[in-house]
């Protein structure tokens, strides 16, 4: 009989807490308990790529004839995707990102032309958490960090006018990157509920580890390149970001 009781005490307390009192009053719409959500979209990244975009400055400042420069690498794109825990006060999240750029130049040589494409590509995966700082009406800030983790592809390729096939882009080197990321979190709820929503993110990502180059810097300037010192050609792939994404309460 008391284990009973105790049953039916633990299941009238599990039926009070999912569907509100007995007296037809309606469950509080607020987290009581974790919820499990995805959060999906886009992003767009501002990374330091002062040594990266010297190796371009390179390509564009040693070719005479040169009859398109190669830009320099500003922002990188690429989409999101996150799963993870909530609850009343805070957001526990599992996240990837990928973000890619690709550049290129035209070198007119000898009566035919080369361009030369280059692409950086950023895998990154984070682990985070964030505190809940202020609510109002359907709007929820968010603040907290992660720490984040991933590698940095570099590519390049040529081609040449009178090539018949296009090659596609080789690897040349890639890097880890190992950091932290500081960042806001801004929740919008499309339903009262709070199960669907839009959420914007800017965060700040700062790189531990150092990039190379010197491979990169070969490849696409193999005239050159031995009159640059390797050891100025590591540097650091900090960034500023914003994501946007769209978030479902599980």
């Amino acid at each position: 009989m008391k284990a009973f009781l105790a049953v039916l005490l633990v299941f009238v307390s599990f039926l009070a807490k999912a569907g509100g009192s007995f007296d037809g009053t309606p469950p509080d719409t607020t987290f009581k308990y974790d919820r499990y959500f995805t959060s999906f979209g886009y992003g767009v990244s501002f990374p330091r790529y002062k040594v990266l975009n010297s190796v371009i400055d390179n390509y564009n400042n040693t070719r005479p004839n040169i009859k398109r420069k190669m830009p320099n690498i500003i922002d990188t794109h690429g989409f999101d995707i996150s799963i993870g825990s909530m609850g009343k006060g805070y957001i526990l999240e599992y996240g990837y990102s990928q973000r890619t750029r690709g550049m290129y130049g035209i070198d007119s040589i000898q009566g035919f032309t080369e361009q030369r494409n280059i692409r950086i590509a950023s895998y990154i995966m984070s682990m985070g958490i964030s505190a809940k700082v202020k609510g109002f009406k359907r709007f929820t800030l968010y603040a907290g960090g992660a720490v984040t983790g991933g590698f940095e592809v570099q590519s390049t390729g040529a081609f040449r006018s009178y090539d018949t096939f296009k090659q596609p882009l080789k690897r040349t080197d890639s890097s880890f990157l190992l950091g932290i990321t500081a960042s806001a979190q801004l929740h919008y709820r499309l339903d009262k509920a709070g199960r669907f929503g839009v959420m914007a993110k800017p965060y700040f990502f700062a790189e531990f580890l150092e990039c190379y180059y010197g491979d990169l810097n070969k490849t696409i300037n193999p005239l050159t390149y031995k009159n640059n010192d390797n050891n100025n050609l590591y540097g650091f792939s900090h960034m500023l970001g914003l994501e946007l994404k769209v978030f479902v309460v599980i």
